[in-house]
């Protein structure tokens, strides 16, 4: 969803900018090892993907939305291009993209 994406935006971009952790802000904790860090956020994300390629949630009456979905799917290539090439990334993005064309 949208959180999900704009933490590991988030954590990408300062990545991109050097850093390696990050300081406690506000009620926001802080991050020891932002590689570490941005795995996990992948991770979740990858998990919460439905077999049909969808992301789904409560908040949104079990619904998916198309706008979510490219926000992960095109974080997620960020994370690939910048972060890690990890393999898990194309076949979840090919998922969520086959499941949007057949909606």
């Amino acid at each position: 969803n949208r959180v999900m994406s704009r933490a590991l935006g988030l954590k990408i971009a300062a990545f991109q900018m050097g850093a390696t952790s990050l300081p406690a802000t506000g009620s926001a904790p802080a991050i020891a090892d932002l590689r570490a860090a941005m795995a996990t956020d992948v991770n979740d994300i990858i998990a919460t993907q439905k077999t049909d390629g969808s992301w789904r949630f409560t908040s949104q009456c079990g619904q998916s939305s198309n706008f979510m979905t490219a926000m992960l799917t095109g974080i997620m290539g960020s994370y690939y291009d910048n972060v890690t090439p990890d393999a898990r990334i194309l076949p979840t993005v090919t998922k969520a993209w086959t499941f949007l064309r057949t909606q």
